[in-house]
This record gives structure tokens, sequence and C-alpha cells, in this order.
């Protein structure tokens, strides 16, 4: 968004409000601070929920090879 703004401004009209990058950074780590606390809180009432090592893949099987096909 701060990318946009600032194209707008430098670019079209200085009407378009100029966005300071420490706001822009706060924004950012609010964001970040509200998601993290928002999943621990959802962890803490649902512990079924929480993530397992090896949960993001599959786990697959190896398909056995067969002995020698080789003739």
């Amino acid at each position: 968004m701060k990318l946009i703004l600032q194209f707008l401004h430098e670019d079209v009209s200085h009407s378009i409000p100029h966005i300071a990058t420490p706001v822009s950074l706060g924004v950012i780590l609010l964001i970040l601070v509200v998601t993290t606390v928002a999943s621990l809180v959802r962890v803490k009432g649902h512990p079924e929920e929480k993530a397992k090592p090896g949960a993001l893949r599959k786990s697959r099987k190896r398909e056995e090879e067969p002995s020698d096909a080789r003739s």
C-alpha cells in the first residue's frame, strides 16, 4: 500500500498524502502482533489444532522396489 501511495504522491498528484516510513513500519508491526496474539489465543482455546512437526506435508509411503528387475 505504501508503495502505491508513494507512486501516486510523487508521479500523479501531490494532493495524495505521503505516508512516513515509521508509520508504515508501525502498521506492519501492529498487524504481526495482532495475528500472533490471535493465533496464540486460538491454540490456547483449541489445543488439538496446534501444529505438529511434519504436519504441513503428508508422509509419503515408499513404494517397494522390485527386487532386481534387471535380467
